[in-house]
């Protein structure tokens, strides 16, 4: 069709403009925007520093630059290598991913694979109708742009059904659907309806205040008109679209225009005029490459010349017609085959892509299980030597709690002897001064019997002592090692004083161990505290507690 590019970049811009905010970075407003102070540099330097944005704003970048390029630059190869990347990301919302897919349709509309094109425009407006109903600019662009391919595969009927869907759900929204009437009648083969579409298009393109489409519409209207015969008011639609297009300079549709100016000249059998008036625009058409136009100059060239009975110059504008078939034809299958390269070459980067991408997936994935593996024998080494630990711990605990149960058994053991020491000691003490008394009476035996008292004292003495000592060695083995290496030089008393100030008897106690009188103890601490060169202020239970 005609005007397939032209509305197709409508439709980018229509989805653009619904998009929904977004705060990304400066460069990504300013390609939403059309902006034109953006250079290839520093597209190419965002490009190589994504890792900048937020992988949630990854879609929304590629898409935006992806219009871009095929808006500002016709670079469709990167264009749509940029909306399949969009494509891939983990995070894309809907809005993004038809927008992406409609893209992709329009390119692949431009290089003539309709099918393909419809394809993609279908499954946008599959996402737009589901996830955004409302959205009725977008619907009616891609209801535009599925009828545009259908009318470029010659489906006709398909393709009024789809305009017809557009103009439907805008009378239904109170939306005009311009494009949709514009190709409806563009592709009406009765000039009736074609005239009727077309005129409503332009009430449209009024109503939405879009006077540089005007033109559009006005030169439609005045080539149908030429078609119905109505030449004067042919004339004047031409002359609304050339007010519009001075205007807007809209170079294109100025000679567009003077072709069909040509036509009303040449159906007024001013052939001459008519004549120089098609010669005039053919390099610029051809420069273009519009075939369509040619195919129009050279058709109404043929009639001229036929006119003025120039045969020879009405075969050549035949030929001329021919050839621009024939170009028209090997033009339109090299851009297919430029469409099959790009698609091609971007399987092609897609899989390299996608290999690298699956290589350093491979290479992390090793990295993580190495890093697992290595974690999990250092967890396990490090639980082996807690178990270690703990049953070494339980050792000693269970060694301690021996050792301190039988300390306390000693101890225990140590206080029962004492008592049994008493008791001895205090038989011992009877049993001696029984003897001293009868000593006392039987004179004669006196000093046998002083004797016999003197050696019951002194096992009294001998007898505590050693008991005492054996005991309390193994409750407190290095006790009396640890005083000898100070240096103290200690009598057996002061060593048996200290002993049972270690056990921590008090004063009274002692005494009572002892059979000594509290004030002999206090005399015998005083005693041990200067050998043991202490000052008025430590005390001696805490200095020996610490021996």
């Amino acid at each position: 069709m005609k005007y397939i590019f032209t509305y197709c970049l409508l439709s980018f811009i229509v989805f653009e403009s619904n998009a929904q905010s977004k705060e990304t970075i400066p460069l990504y407003n300013r390609l939403r925007a059309f902006s034109a102070d953006i250079d290839k540099d520093e597209i190419d330097k965002q490009l190589k520093n994504l890792h900048t944005l937020p992988k949630d704003k990854l879609a929304d970048f590629y898409v935006a630059l992806a219009n871009y390029q095929y808006a500002i630059y016709r670079d469709h190869e990167n264009a749509n290598k940029h909306f399949y990347f969009a494509l891939e990301q983990p995070i894309i919302s809907d809005y993004t991913k038809a927008d992406a897919l409609n893209g992709i349709g329009t390119i692949y509309s431009g290089f003539f694979h309709h099918d393909l094109a419809i394809k993609n425009f279908k499954k946008s407006l599959e996402i737009v109708l589901n996830k955004y109903p409302d959205s009725i600019d977008d619907i009616n662009s891609l209801y535009n742009n599925i009828g545009h391919s259908y009318s470029n595969e010659n489906h006709k009927d398909s393709a009024q059904y789809y305009f017809k869907k557009g103009i439907q759900l805008g009378l239904e929204k109170n939306s005009p659907a311009m494009g949709c009437y514009f190709n409806m009648g563009f592709a009406h083969s009765n000039p009736d309806s074609a005239y009727y579409y077309t005129k409503k298009a332009l009430d449209a393109s009024i109503q939405l205040k879009k006077d540089y489409l005007l033109t559009f519409c006005y030169i439609n209207l005045g080539a149908n008109e030429i078609s119905r015969g109505n030449l004067i008011k042919a004339d004047s639609l031409l002359n609304l679209s050339e007010k519009n297009a001075l205007k807007f300079k809209q170079t294109k549709f100025i000679n567009e225009i003077k072709v069909q100016r040509a036509r009303i000249l040449i159906s007024q059998d001013f052939n001459n005029e008519g004549i120089n008036l098609l010669k005039k625009v053919i390099p610029y058409f051809e420069n273009l490459n519009d075939f369509l136009q040619l195919e129009t100059i050279y058709i109404w060239l043929e009639k001229a010349y036929i006119n003025n009975k120039q045969f020879e110059k009405a075969h050549w504008a035949l030929r001329k017609y021919n050839k621009n078939i024939a170009d028209k034809e090997n033009s339109k299958k090299l851009k297919k085959d430029q469409g099959i390269a790009i698609y091609k070459n971007l399987e092609k980067k897609l899989q390299s892509e996608n290999i690298k991408s699956s290589a350093q997936k491979r290479f992390y994935l090793i990295i993580i299980l190495l890093l697992l593996v290595f974690f999990s024998f250092a967890i396990y080494l490090f639980l082996k030597y807690k178990k270690r630990q703990h049953l070494k711990n339980s050792k000693l605990y269970s060694k301690v709690g021996s050792l301190r149960d039988e300390n306390i058994q000693n101890h225990q053991q140590l206080l029962f002897k004492n008592l049994l020491v008493d008791e001895k000691q205090t038989f011992l003490k009877q049993l001696a001064s029984d003897v001293k008394t009868h000593a006392n009476n039987a004179a004669k035996d006196k000093n046998a019997f002083l004797d016999i008292y003197k050696k019951i004292q002194q096992n009294i003495k001998d007898s505590i002592g050693n008991e005492f000592e054996y005991h309390f060695e193994k409750v407190h083995p290095n006790f009396y090692k640890s005083l000898s290496k100070e240096g103290y030089k200690l009598t057996k008393n002061e060593m048996r004083l200290a002993a049972l100030i270690k056990l921590n008897f008090s004063t009274k106690e002692i005494s009572e161990i002892t059979k000594q009188s509290v004030n002999t103890i206090n005399v015998a601490k005083s005693r041990l505290k200067t050998k043991l060169s202490l000052d008025k202020n430590t005390s001696l239970y805490s200095f020996i507690q610490k021996h």
